[in-house]
This record gives C-alpha cells, sequence and structure tokens, in this order.
C-alpha cells in the first residue's frame, strides 16, 4: 500500500506534465492576477469612498452655516419690517471706539 504513494518528485514535475498542463498554469496565473487586481481595485473604491465621506461632512457643515446666515438675515429683515412702522430705521452711522490707554490706567488718570 505504502508504494502506491511513493512517487517521485521528478515525475510528477517532469517537462511533459508541463506542457500536458499549460493551461491550468495559465488559469492559474489568471485567477491570481485577477485576484491582485480585485484587491487594489477595492483599496481604491475604499479612499474613493472616504474622500466622499469627507466632502460630504464639509458639504452640511457649509449647508448649515448658509442656512443659519440666510436665517438670521430674515429675522433682520422681519424684524426691520416691524420696527418700520414706529419709524425706527438702522444707523447708517458707524459707532465709535473708545480706546483706553492702560498707562493711564496704571496712573491713574482717566482720558
Amino acid at each position: 500500500m505504502a508504494s502506491k504513494f511513493n512517487i517521485k518528485m521528478s515525475t510528477i514535475f517532469n517537462t511533459d506534465w508541463i506542457f500536458s498542463n499549460i493551461g491550468l498554469f495559465v488559469l492559474v496565473f489568471f485567477l491570481f492576477v485577477i485576484y491582485i487586481r480585485n484587491g487594489l481595485y477595492s483599496d481604491t473604491i475604499i479612499r474613493e469612498i472616504a474622500k466622499s465621506e469627507r466632502q460630504l461632512k464639509d458639504l452640511k457643515i457649509q449647508y448649515k452655516l448658509s442656512k443659519a446666515l440666510v436665517n438670521d438675515k430674515t429675522n433682520e429683515e422681519a424684524i426691520q419690517k416691524a420696527v418700520s412702522t414706529y419709524e425706527l430705521f438702522p444707523s447708517q452711522i458707524k459707532p465709535n471706539v473708545v480706546f483706553i490707554h492702560l498707562d493711564s490706567l496704571k496712573n491713574g488718570n482717566k482720558r
């Protein structure tokens, strides 16, 4: 029984066997190339998905900010319409800026 399975490696891998099974080698090589390409393609798709998620997050933030600005603007316009009946309008003059010098505060002098 043991003699049936006692086959030398040189008889299995002789040139006749290799040439008779060349189609099998081509198939295995082709499947190996497809396997590697599939792995690289999936990595590329995962990177693109992550990039799209970051862009979507940025767009959501931009949308929320622009929506808040629009709401503030409409609230400001609503207040102006409500107050215009009392003849109150927004000031066209810029407010004065008050400067406080730290040296004058240390010396106790008020300007």
